[in-house]
């Protein structure tokens, strides 16, 4: 009897700190799946927000919806990632909206952002100008390699229609595939390596506005 209350002690002993070390596991787990970078502007909360992105004329030529479409991006990465810096934010039009505002009213191009913001109808403005995009290397031109250079801007404007610039960032990189080496790769294509590259955009658009897992680190 002493031998089996010796053993049912150990046991309960045992299965004691295997429950503790599980918790212990589960904590730590549940902390590596946590979001550990936190927004570098997290405004957006409950305000209605658009999307106004200013494209070099030279990138224009030849990639001619390149501002819809990284516009669109931004706001589908935003929308989907259900971060708490998201939650009641609302988009009462969509980016095919301010690219046409623009188009119809080419003046305001010159403008300030301060000054078109507030004709938006919105609170808060995304603005995203591109100095730089390209989807072959530029040490090899029959290879590809997406790059962009990006700045962005918060206009975030009052109920009288004054405006700040809340938060802004210039340099800011993109890179498809983010793999590649700086010679490039071959058969991707300029069409593939095109959307990569505004998705990179797009991400690291969003990145500044949203909580998320660090991006792992990647040699060229």
């Amino acid at each position: 009897m002493k031998n089996l209350t010796t053993f049912l002690g150990f046991f309960l002993l045992v299965f004691i700190a295997a429950m503790c070390s599980s918790c212990g596991l589960a904590s730590v787990a549940g902390r590596a799946f946590e979001p550990n970078v936190k927004a570098m502007y997290s405004g957006l909360v409950g305000q209605t927000v658009g999307i106004l992105v200013w494209v070099d004329r030279g990138i224009m030529i030849d990639w001619g919806t390149i501002q819809l479409d990284l516009a669109n991006s931004v706001q589908n990465d935003l929308v989907s990632s259900k971060a708490e810096e998201t939650k009641g934010m609302s988009w009462p039009y969509p980016p095919a909206s301010y690219v046409k505002y623009m188009r119809d009213h080419p003046g305001l191009e010159s403008a300030p952002i301060t000054d078109i913001a507030p004709k938006f109808g919105v609170s808060r403005v995304i603005y995203i100008e591109v100095q730089n995009f390209r989807t072959r290397s530029q040490r090899e031109l029959e290879l590809f390699r997406g790059e962009a250079t990006m700045s962005l801007k918060i206009i975030e404007v009052d109920a009288s229609g004054g405006t700040h610039i809340a938060f802004t960032e210039d340099n800011i990189k993109a890179v498809f595939p983010d793999w590649a080496p700086p010679d490039g790769v071959p058969s991707i294509g300029d069409n593939k390596t095109y959307n990569g590259t505004v998705g990179a955009m797009a991400t690291a658009i969003a990145n500044r506005l949203i909580s998320h897992e660090p991006e792992p680190s990647r040699g060229n």
